[in-house]
């Protein structure tokens, strides 16, 4: 693999059509359940079960742009066999998050519909450790793009994923 292939016009592409496989992968496989409903901004993500002595929970934040998900994931880093619930359903970036502990770690997820929650094109937070630890370690992992690859793309990749036009 070259160590130095454009961002834009080879590996954009690429790594779209991989987000969206896993964002694909997850919505296919949500447990569907019932959950509560709150208002359009109410979102809510609960992570309970396997190897967590206590059930944490995430929220949205507005002000940051960090979904429910993602603020629960924060919480209980790594944690195996769990049960995350969320209502409404992941976005397509949080899909391909979660998609990942669902593979690698056992996951069941748990949503009131197998869809895909509504992403905007506003703020998204992505923090460190799912950039590092799930976002570019999947893509090197694959064979999508190289180490080298990662490390100088690495914003370009995270602002890629965060607009969730792939």
């Amino acid at each position: 693999m070259p160590g130095r292939r454009p961002f834009d016009t080879v590996l954009k592409p690429v790594i779209g059509q991989f987000f969206s496989a896993g964002a694909d992968s997850l919505k296919a496989s949500i447990k569907v359940t019932q959950i509560e409903k709150g208002g359009k901004y109410d979102v809510k993500a609960s992570i309970s079960g396997g190897t967590l002595d206590a059930a944490v929970e995430g929220q949205y934040d507005s002000a940051t742009g960090c979904h429910a998900e993602i603020s629960a994931l924060e919480k209980c880093q790594p944690a195996s066999n769990v049960t995350l619930r969320v209502s409404p359903p992941p976005c397509k970036r949080c899909a391909f998050v979660l998609d990942f502990y669902r593979r690698k770690h056992g996951w069941t997820i748990e949503g009131p519909i197998k869809a895909f929650g509504a992403t905007s094109g506003g703020s998204y937070f992505v923090p460190d450790f799912v950039l590092d630890d799930v976002i570019l370690d999947e893509l090197v992992v694959k064979g999508i793009i190289s180490q080298d690859e990662a490390n100088t793309n690495r914003d370009k990749i995270k602002s890629y994923f965060m607009t969730a036009t792939w």
